[in-house]
């Protein structure tokens, strides 16, 4: 099954969106939320995607990702 997830995020607590080495990420955070509560096993398995790209000090109120479940 396809999955769409919908969220908001603050500024104050991440380094930007798209993952990067060494840093808290938005996008890093949640491959280690979904993967972590068994929801995908990996981001390339998945077919993990996502529609949003900030940098950092930037918030959002309607980011968007999408995966494949296992």
């Amino acid at each position: 099954m396809r999955i769409a997830l919908k969220f908001a995020y603050d500024r104050k607590q991440f380094n930007g969106y798209a993952r990067q080495p060494s840093l808290k990420t938005v996008e890093g955070k949640i491959i280690d939320l979904l993967t972590s509560h068994d929801f995908i096993e990996d981001a390339k398995e998945s077919m993990f995607r996502s529609a949003s790209r900030t940098d950092k000090e930037v918030s959002s109120l309607g980011s968007v990702v999408a995966f494949k479940n296992i």
